[in-house]
């Protein structure tokens, strides 16, 4: 388990050291890599996901990236010098809203994603849909009218300056984000689906 002690706050395009101490071989024990995300979690540490550049990985098929525990990385060997990417990005891709050069269509949840997409924002944590709901039903934020699928109309500049304004009150707080993985994580109990056959 990696330590919370002394952790390193690393960024996209770092270039790191992690040390493994639980794995045999050296060369996995001591491995160099370049950041590519750094993903919040609900509990534990956040999972950097990494290119591999001296090491052996620790993921057989090596063509894929590499991850592990914020907590293992015990040096940055370079800061990155580029742009800063954005931490997190729970954003996912939407369906196809209509678009003119004054007014977005589309439900609400998937205007605001498609705002988000476009910024350059960090967003560690899971949005929650009944809250970007909830408050958009309390500001009305540009709406200029609704079509006859329900989808509803808003002007986008002032929707846009909306979504700025709020859109760290639409992610869930971090105690939110643990009961939501502890619901998933029952449902999955009582699905069965951790349930396997003993081996013969």
């Amino acid at each position: 388990m990696a330590s919370t002690i002394n952790q390193l706050r690393c960024g996209v395009g770092d270039i790191v050291r992690f040390e493994f101490p639980h794995h045999a071989s050296p060369a996995q024990r001591n491995i160099t890599g370049r950041v590519l995300s750094v993903t919040e979690r609900c509990a534990g540490q956040p999972l950097v996901t990494y290119r591999l550049l001296k090491g052996e990985p620790l993921v057989a098929d090596d063509w894929y990236d590499q991850y592990a525990d914020l907590g293992y990385i015990v040096e940055i060997i370079e800061r990155y010098r580029g742009p800063r990417a954005p931490r997190g990005r729970w954003i996912r891709e939407g369906t196809i809203i209509e678009k003119t050069h004054r007014t977005m269509t589309g439900d609400p949840d998937e205007l605001v994603m498609d705002v988000l997409r476009g910024k350059y924002l960090d967003i560690p944590r899971p949005l929650q849909w009944s809250r970007i709901m909830g408050l958009f039903l309390r500001d009305n934020p540009g709406v200029t009218g609704r079509n006859l699928s329900g989808e509803y109309q808003v002007n986008r500049r002032a929707f846009e300056r909306w979504v700025m304004r709020n859109y760290r009150r639409f992610m869930m707080t971090k105690t939110e984000w643990r009961q939501a993985e502890m619901a998933d994580d029952d449902a999955w109990h009582d699905e069965g689906y951790y349930d396997h056959e003993p081996e013969i």
